[in-house]
């Protein structure tokens, strides 16, 4: 799998019947190919994707593959990439940003000395994406 900052080129294997074709479902959005990759293109940096493949058969009948979530880098350069490196006696806020470990995170609330990448889904620090 490739992941750029609006990109993100997806592979599986081919079904194990002959399928048609393949759709990509994420969001509200759908494509579709008769190929066993696929490149989705015009993506929010720093932004997380679920994204599905279904094969589809002769008959119309579909076969779903589990759930794939996906996090777009950040833009290179850009403001995302420009937060400060995470310090373990600062005090942090709800929307700071930082950088710790090639990671952008924001502290959804008040914090010090919780790193980042080490508190879960529901701890205080939300992964944004890459920092390069």
């Amino acid at each position: 799998m490739d992941v750029t900052s609006t990109s993100i080129t997806l592979s599986w294997e081919p079904s194990n019947e002959a399928a048609t074709r393949y759709i990509v479902q994420y969001g509200t959005e759908e494509q579709v190919t008769d190929e066993t990759s696929l490149t989705i293109t015009n993506l929010k940096p720093s932004t997380a994707y679920t994204f599905t493949v279904s094969a589809e058969y002769e008959d119309g009948s579909r076969h779903t593959g589990q759930a794939l979530s996906v996090t777009t880098k950040a833009e290179n350069g850009g403001e995302a990439c420009a937060a400060p490196n995470w310090e373990q006696t600062a005090v942090y806020t709800g929307g700071d940003q930082v950088q710790h470990k090639g990671h952008l995170y924001e502290a959804k609330w008040w914090t010090t000395g919780e790193e980042p990448g080490t508190t879960g889904e529901w701890g205080v620090w939300k992964l944004l994406g890459e920092c390069e």
